[in-house]
């Protein structure tokens, strides 16, 4: 029959056109796929490489300062929680010791300064192989600590009273004193100072190399040289 044949007909090109299709999309993704492949890369320039090469190098140096200034941070506070504490050594131990009352007791007695037991917040004792022990003493504030470490050249016997210095600051102070280039080196409200052989004080010393102290004697050479140009001129 006519009308059969041209319905069987058009329902037969249906799929034929969509094979069409989908190979000819399946083509040009190829295409495309293959230009992008063989499109070369833009090449890298001298200065671009460069300064990859100069971050990668700095990158060490730069987590060796943020480490250097985070320790140093830390021993700062560190320090600053012990501003208000006393190292003292060679004080007597004795059976059921009351020691704020003793301490208060031979702070009275030795050095006249009158503490009450609130101006004491903690003491206690370190552990330590010799006896003994030395004693850490928390004062209420800085004026009660300055009050009795004003004085504490008037102890008698061997207790001795010094700040309570963190190990950091201990072997800072160690190294300055070996180097050769202080003549004085002293801890005072938590930073270490130094004073050079030509009378210049050093404030707040944070490393141990001693080269800026060096750095900063002036030439006694140059100061000789200096007088007798005067003295000719004259």
């Amino acid at each position: 029959m006519p009308g059969g044949s041209n319905t069987l007909n058009k329902t037969s090109t249906k799929p034929t056109h969509s094979r069409t299709v989908r190979s000819v999309q399946t083509l040009l993704a190829a295409k495309k796929d293959n230009k992008d492949e063989k499109e070369p890369k833009a090449k890298r320039t001298h200065s671009e490489v460069s300064n990859d090469s100069n971050t990668t190098g700095d990158r060490p140096s730069r987590n060796s300062k943020v480490a250097k200034i985070a320790n140093l941070s830390s021993n700062y506070n560190e320090q600053y929680s012990r501003k208000n504490n006393i190292k003292v050594f060679n004080f007597p131990r004795r059976d059921r010791q009351n020691l704020c009352k003793d301490f208060i007791e031979m702070v009275k007695k030795d050095l006249d300064v009158s503490l009450e037991e609130r101006d004491v917040v903690a003491i206690h004792r370190l552990p330590a192989v010799h006896e003994p022990s030395p004693l850490i003493v928390r004062f209420f504030n800085s004026d009660v600590k300055r009050s009795v470490m004003r004085v504490r050249k008037q102890l008698n016997g061997k207790v001795k009273f010094v700040d309570d210095v963190t190990q950091r600051n201990m072997e800072l102070i160690h190294r300055l004193e070996k180097s050769n280039h202080f003549e004085q080196v002293w801890y005072f409200n938590c930073g270490v100072y130094g004073r050079t052989e030509c009378g210049e004080q050093i404030n707040k010393i944070e490393n141990g190399n001693g080269e800026c102290a060096k750095r900063q004697q002036p030439d006694h050479r140059k100061k000789q040289q200096q007088k007798v140009t005067n003295r000719s001129s004259m």
